[in-house]
C-alpha cells in the first residue's frame, strides 16, 4: 500500500490528508466551508485540498492509489450517494464521477463516522483480539461506527449508528434533524459550547465571559482551558457535559455491550480530563456492571485523524 489521500467533511470543515501505508499522515490541512453548498461546489473544494496536500508533499497525481471520503450523514457506500445529512443540508446528493476522472484513480465515500471506526478498528490502541466495537466520534456533531464480529455494520439502509440522534433528553434543545433532545445537542462540541453559554449567563463573572470578549467566540477546547482554572461555569459545563455523555454511552453499551468502546473526535484531545469520570458514571448505569466482563471505554488513538485514516481502507470493508 503506497500513497493514498484522504478526506474528512464535517459541518463546517472539510480536512485533507496524504496518507502513506494506510496509517502514517505525510501531511494534511483543513479549509472551512460554509453551509449551504452544493455537491459540485464541495468537490471543486475537495480536488483544491488535494491539489495542494499533493504539492506540499511532493508528491505526483500519479503516484497516489486512491481517494477516501469520510462524509457526514447517511452514506449509500456503493452509489456514492448522501442520502441524508441535516448538518450539510443535503439530501440524495450523489458524487460524481469528477474526482475520479480528474486523478485516475477509484474513490470511496462512506459515513465519516464509520470511516473513524475502521480507522481505529485498524490502527486504534486495541487487542488483537477485540471483534466488536464502537466507536463515538465527538466533534462539531456526534456520530458513530459499530464493528461487529469484525465487520462494520450499516444497517439495511445504511444509517446504523447514528447515536448522535439518539434522544437522551425529551423535549430538550431543538437539532439540525428537528428533533428535540437529541444526543448530539449536548455531548458534541456544540452542545458543549451551548450548555457554557447557559452556565455563563448565570455566572457574571465567569472566566468564560472575558474569553468570549477577547476572542469574539467560544469553542469547546476553550471551555476545558477555562475549567483548568476552577473557573465554576466552566466546571459545570463539563461535569454536565460528563453526565450527558456518559447517558448516551451506557445506553449504547447496554444494547450492544461491545467489549470496547472508543470515544473520538476533537473534543477526545481533552480525553484525560473526563475519560474517568465518564468511567465512573457509565459503570453507575452499565446493567452488566457486576458481570466480570464489561465494556471497556478507551480515548481514540487516533484522535482526531480516525477518519482520514479509516477512509483510505474502506475498500476493505465494502461487500
Amino acid at each position: 500500500m503506497g500513497y493514498r489521500v484522504g478526506i474528512d467533511i464535517g459541518g463546517e470543515t472539510v480536512k485533507g490528508a496524504l496518507i502513506e501505508n494506510g496509517e502514517k499522515i505525510l501531511y494534511k490541512e483543513k479549509i472551512d466551508i460554509l453551509i449551504p453548498i452544493t455537491i459540485e461546489e464541495m468537490e471543486t473544494k475537495i480536488e483544491g485540498l488535494i491539489n495542494s496536500v499533493l504539492e506540499k508533499s511532493s508528491v505526483r497525481d500519479k503516484e497516489i492509489e486512491c481517494i477516501g471520503i469520510g462524509c457526514t450523514g447517511i452514506v449509500d457506500v456503493k452509489e456514492k450517494i448522501v442520502k441524508y445529512a441535516c448538518n450539510l443540508d443535503w439530501n440524495n446528493v450523489e458524487f460524481s464521477d469528477f474526482l475520479e476522472k480528474r486523478f485516475n484513480v477509484p474513490f470511496y465515500v462512506e459515513n465519516r463516522a464509520y470511516a473513524a471506526a475502521i480507522g481505529e478498528y485498524l490502527y486504534g490502541d486495541l487487542e488483537q483480539t477485540v471483534k466488536n466495537m464502537i466507536f463515538i466520534t465527538l466533534s462539531t456533531g456526534l456520530g458513530g461506527g459499530i464493528i461487529l464480529d469484525g465487520r462494520l455494520y450499516r444497517g439495511f439502509n445504511f444509517s446504523a449508528g447514528e447515536v448522535g440522534h439518539m434522544i437522551i433528553k425529551k423535549g430538550g434543545r431543538e437539532c439540525n434533524c428537528k428533533n428535540r433532545g437529541c444526543f448530539e445537542r449536548y455531548a458534541s462540541g456544540t452542545g458543549i459550547v451551548e450548555t457554557a453559554f447557559e452556565k455563563m449567563n448565570r455566572n457574571k463573572g465567569s472566566k468564560l465571559r472575558e474569553y468570549l470578549k477577547e476572542k469574539g467566540e467560544l469553542t469547546a477546547e476553550a471551555v476545558f482551558e477555562i475549567a483548568s482554572k476552577k473557573d465554576k461555569a466552566a466546571l459545570e459545563t463539563i461535569e454536565e457535559f460528563v453526565e450527558d455523555l456518559s447517558v448516551g454511552v451506557a445506553n449504547i453499551i447496554n444494547i450492544l455491550q461491545p467489549e470496547v468502546l472508543v470515544v473520538g473526535g476533537g473534543v477526545s484531545n481533552s480525553g484525560e480530563v473526563f475519560i474517568e469520570r465518564l468511567k465512573e458514571k457509565v459503570k453507575e448505569k452499565d446493567y452488566a456492571k457486576n458481570c466480570e466482563k464489561r465494556c471497556e471505554i478507551k480515548i481514540s488513538k487516533l484522535k482526531s485523524d480516525a477518519t482520514l485514516i479509516g477512509s483510505v481502507n474502506l475498500e476493505q470493508f465494502i461487500e
